[in-house]
């Protein structure tokens, strides 16, 4: 379901929806998150279209000067 947007973005325009724009990763550590977003951004790019990845931590997200 992650990859079907940026892929088959026709299918989403067929239907008259938006796409999802972001994906969250939640789970301890150890799990594999970081090795599945870095697998989504290498599958879904192409030259024409650029995929960003952003690695952050909750407690970046928490602090007053991100």
């Amino acid at each position: 379901m992650i990859v079907l947007p940026l892929v088959y973005p026709e299918v989403f325009q067929h239907y008259k929806i938006k796409p999802p724009r972001g994906v969250l990763f939640y789970g301890p550590p150890g799990t594999g998150k970081t090795l599945v977003a870095r697998a989504l951004v290498n599958e879904c790019s192409s030259p024409d279209r650029r995929i960003s990845f952003f690695m952050r931590k909750g407690a970046d997200c928490l602090c007053k000067y991100v």
